[in-house]
């Protein structure tokens, strides 16, 4: 039966995206489709919808990742790289979620602009792959970093587009549930990021704390305050007895004596130590995996009674931050089962597609 599901799914997909865009060589493994636009995934997605094959997104192999099983439809969005739109006045970019965020980056440089974020060795992955994970300076915690805007196409074909809202709107924020749920509950395909002018100079600090609540503090306080004085992205990790704080700012060095200083002496004992700018700049080097990890780590949220607790091994860190927790980066472990389309353990995306 499964057989027969993915050979009707095989001959719309061939209508849809190109015989030359499909292969299935094996009967016992995957069949992987690579559409280019939002229109030829939506329909993809509704086929597999209406012959019973199950769905999954994968941007390149990946050791790290179990290998998808017969009957799984494969959709992998590397067709999908344009640039859509750059506006230099409004500081932002509407790109196709097949590219990655190392080639974004090459492609804005020609422009005068960055991303500066941080991708923790995920930085050859899709937009599409790389939105579906917590990742420091990219999207989380809220109000999102980065992501303004995106377009999805949910389990059942449909096509969502949010807008850009302004900051005094009020309501539900569909991006908290498109973005940062493993692709489980969609496909995101679009995407419309903030850009920074590469002209204006990171700051960099490293604050050392002599222990873990302590720097915890001064991570929070910073959490909370306004750009540009928050950092654009923050990391703790440890260092003998002590936690460092590595705090990477997109003010000027004003703003960067500010929060620095805002952090090492907040209320209580356990004031920070300024370490320099080099440790933070190291740390926060672009595209690569942190000290100590040479494979893309793997992120998982912790509560803040978790963080009490925690231990972290060398090239792991916590960034994330917020008054509920963190996000703990740490090398993988076994190779993870492909996360399916519809198919997750949150109630709200079972509720949503009826499974």
């Amino acid at each position: 039966m499964a057989r027969l599901s993915a050979e009707a799914f095989l001959l719309r997909a061939r209508e849809i995206c190109g015989a030359e865009h499909v292969s299935w060589p094996d009967p016992s493994a995957a069949l992987r489709v690579r559409p280019s636009t939002t229109a030829q995934v939506a329909s993809l997605v509704r086929a597999a919808r209406e012959t019973g094959c199950r769905v999954c997104v994968q941007g390149r192999d990946d050791q790290a990742q179990a290998a998808p099983a017969a009957g799984i439809v494969e959709l992998e969005l590397r067709r999908a790289d344009q640039v859509i739109a750059l506006d230099a006045t409004g500081a932002w970019v509407s790109v196709q979620a097949g590219l990655t965020p190392a080639a974004l980056e090459a492609r804005l440089a020609h422009e005068g602009f960055t991303l500066r974020c941080h991708t923790a060795g995920h930085g050859h992955r899709t937009l599409a792959e790389v939105l579906a994970l917590p990742l420091p300076g990219l999207h989380g915690p809220a109000p999102f970093r980065r992501v303004i805007a995106v377009t999805a196409v949910w389990a059942d074909g449909t096509t969502l587009r949010t807008r850009v809202s302004p900051r005094q709107a009020v309501g539900p924020d569909p991006r908290a549930f498109l973005v940062g749920g493993h692709g489980a509950c969609c496909v995101v395909t679009e995407v419309c990021l903030a850009v920074f002018p590469a002209s204006v100079p990171s700051g960099f600090e490293t604050l050392a704390f002599p222990d873990l609540s302590c720097a915890l503090d001064a991570a929070l306080r910073l959490a909370g305050t306004a750009p540009p004085l928050s950092p654009v992205e923050q990391a703790l990790a440890p260092d003998g007895d002590r936690w460092l704080l590595h705090l990477w700012f997109r003010g000027p060095a004003a703003c960067v004596a500010v929060g620095r200083d805002r952090a090492a002496h907040g209320p209580g004992e356990g004031h920070g130590e300024a370490r320099g700018e080099a440790p933070a700049r190291a740390f926060w080097r672009p595209f690569s995996a942190p000290p100590g990890a040479e494979v893309p780590l793997s992120p998982r949220p912790l509560s803040i009674e978790a963080l009490a607790g925690l231990e972290l091994a060398p090239g792991e860190f916590i960034s994330g931050f917020t008054p509920a927790g963190a996000v703990h980066f740490a090398l993988p472990g076994a190779p993870a089962a492909p996360v399916l389309l519809g198919e997750s353990a949150d109630p709200r995306v079972r509720a949503l597609f009826g499974v």
